[in-house]
């Protein structure tokens, strides 16, 4: 019992002393203007802070507070990101499909798996005539598991399609970001 105690004691008076110290609570003081709290704070948080428009690699410009504004398309503390175009994903979902849109965005775990998914489905066009057709020459051919086959046929068909339609339309809403996070940069 003692030991918890001393232990509650040292724990508040570190606690103390931190914030008394911290030279991080100092923007509370209402005698420190809002320049001088938005300096200690984006000191605090490790934001880069921009002395020109060049230090904004020219594709933004540096405001008052030493934080640089992009211009529309780039991103990132010093506007060197470029954010990817939504209609440029919007086209290449629709008129390529096979995962496009999500390669050109750079989501490439959806874009593998959605390539994957259309290369089984384009199989499965191909070849599941030939063999259901190989299957039903058959004599012992049963009438369940042909129905059974086709019906897994067409539900492939039918999720592999709402899936290009379902990408399509979210990529036209803006719905998506691209593979670091970042909205894209809209059209629509």
């Amino acid at each position: 019992m003692m030991m918890t105690n001393k232990f509650i004691v040292i724990l508040i008076y570190s606690l103390m002393t931190y914030v008394l110290t911290n030279e991080n609570i100092r923007f509370i003081d209402n005698n420190i203007d809002s320049t001088e709290s938005i300096n200690i704070i984006n000191n605090t948080i490790n934001i880069f802070q921009c002395q020109s428009d060049l230090d904004c690699n020219s594709n933004g410009i540096c405001n008052t507070n030493n934080i640089c504004v992009c211009n529309d398309g780039y991103s990132g503390d010093k506007c060197d990101q470029v954010l990817k175009s939504q209609l440029k994903a919007f086209l290449f979902e629709m008129i390529i499909g096979f995962g496009a849109g999500h390669w050109y965005t750079q989501r490439y775990l959806f874009a593998s798996f959605k390539f994957v998914s259309f290369l089984f489905a384009l199989y499965l066009i191909i070849f599941y005539p030939k063999l259901m057709s190989k299957y039903l020459q058959r004599d012992n051919s049963n009438c369940c598991s042909t129905f059974l086959v086709t019906g897994l046929y067409c539900l492939i068909s039918c999720g592999i399609l709402f899936w290009y339609i379902f990408d399509i339309i979210q990529f036209g809403l803006n719905n998506y970001s691209d593979g670091s996070g970042k909205p894209l940069m809209k059209y629509f």
